[in-house]
This record gives structure tokens, sequence and C-alpha cells, in this order.
């Protein structure tokens, strides 16, 4: 684990999270074990979070600068969602008494807006740390030389969007991992439903190829790595729009919370209440995303008009021009 006893006592919990000096290893030590193996080792593996573990062992002197930096973000992704996932239970004594919340004449329990807040703030700080971390990595592969076989690596290296700053580059989303995780599964099933039919089944396929395989050559022609990043990055962008759209027609928003917009309410207590967007700032948010989808796949096409010719087809752009000439079918 990324925490030990004697560590936590001497205060490395306070340089993460500014948390109280009554906060107690045995009452945080279950949570931050729980956080590591739901979190840290799916993104990892078993290999690289291995090598975590080692990295904190070693004394200090003995760490590069890019483990010290790749351990910092670790540590703080595994305390932050240690306190999200446990949220309730840590604020509650599990006994043979049953669950019982512990009072004190000195302090009294947290008002509700507050442990709202401190939640959003976990989870926020938690999942940015991941991506953090991911980005170290990357950055030190040298040194990291088991990053190859992480499950967050592989599938990255298949995926057309690979990141939460390939979605922030050209749609703001607060640089959150969490509205990432919610617009991955959107865009994996866009790729198939918006992208395939703009790029044709046959670029479609060779694209797929080269993400899956490296494969670089389509039926004898020769094309290198930096003409397919330039289509997988314009592939990003209209990916990323699509999903945008179809959130804020299916949900009225594009953040982790959902369908409805939050806001602070001046009574009870000051409680977090949602409310559903307005009709008229949603049809302004459709209409902005459709025009840029528009803009973006048009960019596409038109690359792939000019670079890869022999594997051009299906634009949608297209879909409804006909030609006209000595004719007088129209489309109306």
């Amino acid at each position: 684990m990324l925490f030990t006893e004697d560590n936590f006592r001497d205060g490395e919990m306070k340089m993460l999270i500014p948390v109280s000096t009554g906060l107690s290893w045995q009452k945080l030590a279950p949570s931050l074990a729980a956080a590591q193996h739901d979190y840290l080792l799916p993104l990892l593996g078993k290999r690289l979070n291995a090598e975590m573990n080692g990295i904190y062992l070693r004394e200090r002197t003995t760490r590069s600068e890019a483990e010290s930096e790749a351990l910092l973000w670790a540590r703080r992704a595994v305390a932050n969602l240690a306190l999200w996932s446990h949220f309730d239970a840590l604020n509650l004594r599990i006994s043979d008494q049953g669950f019982q919340r512990q009072g004190s004449e000195d302090w009294q329990p947290a008002y509700k807006y507050q442990e709202d807040a401190l939640r959003r703030q976990f989870a926020h700080d938690g999942f940015n740390a991941l991506d953090a971390l991911l980005v170290t990595l990357e950055n030190h592969i040298d040194e990291f030389q088991a990053l190859p076989t992480s499950p967050a690596w592989a599938q990255s290296q298949r995926d057309i969007v690979r990141s939460t700053a390939e979605i922030q580059d050209i749609y703001d989303i607060h640089d959150s991992r969490l509205i990432y995780l919610r617009m991955a599964p959107v865009m994996r099933q866009l790729q198939e439903l918006t992208l395939q039919p703009i790029i044709g089944d046959r670029l479609y396929a060779a694209l797929i190829a080269w993400l899956n395989e490296g494969q670089k050559e389509v039926d004898g022609q020769f094309y290198p790595d930096s003409s397919w990043e330039q289509l997988r990055d314009r592939c990003r962008k209209v990916m990323v729009m699509a999903a945008v759209q179809q959130l804020l027609r299916t949900t009225g928003s594009v953040t982790d919370r959902g369908a409805y917009f939050s806001q602070i309410a001046a009574t009870g207590g000051g409680n977090e209440s949602v409310a559903p967007i307005p009709d008229v700032r949603l049809q302004l948010m459709l209409s902005d995303a459709e025009k840029a989808l528009k803009g973006y796949t048009a960019r596409l096409t038109s690359w792939v008009n000019t670079n890869m010719p022999d594997l051009a087809g299906g634009s949608a752009l297209g879909v409804l021009d006909t030609d006209n000439d000595n004719r007088a079918a129209f489309w109306a």
C-alpha cells in the first residue's frame, strides 16, 4: 500500500489533504487500502501497482524526480478517493450497537452543503490526480517500463479519444476525469454509429487496424504514422462534439451529475438542490454543438479527400448531393 502506519503518524496524510490530527490510522487504513485496490490497481495493473508500492517503500533520496512526481499523484489520488468513496462510513461508528454518529460539545457535525462540497472536492481531486499520474508515467515511460502492460495504457492506445485532455482541448469539461469517464461509453457507441458512416467502412476498418495492430498499409498503399495520427486527431474532434450533442439532447448537460444543473438553495440549510436546465439555454448549447460538429466533420472529410483519396467514402455532408445536369429531379 502507498501508506504506512508510521508515516501516517508522522503526518504524511496532512501533506496531501488538510486532515485533523484526530484522524487515526485504524479508522482510515481500510479505506486507503480499498481505494488503491478499487481505483489505482485497475488503472495501472498488478505489475505497475507493485512498482509504485516499491517506490514508496524506498528511501526518498533514492527516488528519481519522475518517481517522486508519480508517487505524489498516486498517493493524492488514493487519499482523496478513499475519503470520497467511504465518506458516509467514516462519518459513522460501526459497533455491536449498530451504526452511530458521534457528537461533541466542541465540534458539531458539518452542514449538509459542506458535506456535499467535500464529496465533490474529494472526487474531483482524486480522479484528476489519476489523470496527472497517467500523464507523468507517459512522459517518463523510459523509467516506468511496466506502463505498456497497464490496462489504462493498453486501452488508451486503442481509443480514438484517449484522455481527459483530448476532450478539454475542444470542449470545456473543467479537466474532469469524471466527465471523461461518463463520455467514454457514449463516444465508443458513436464511433460506429456516427464516425464510421462519415469516413466509410473501408477507411474506418483501416483506422481500427492501425489503432489495434499498428498496421500502416492498406491494399498495398503505405501511409506513415503521422498520417494516421492526423486522421485520428480529426476523428477525435468529430466524436467529442457528437458525444457532447448527444448528452445535451438526452440529459441536458455534459457533467457527471446528469440531467440537471445544480444550484445552492437559499432555504433548507443551504443544501444543494437541482433544477432542470432552461429550454432556451439548452437550445443555444445544442445549436453551438451542432455547428461545431458540422465544422469538424467538414474538416475531416476534406482532409481525407486530400490525403487519403483512395480510401475516402461515406461523407455525411454529401449524402444529399446529386447531379441535376439535364435532369428535372431535385431534392425538396
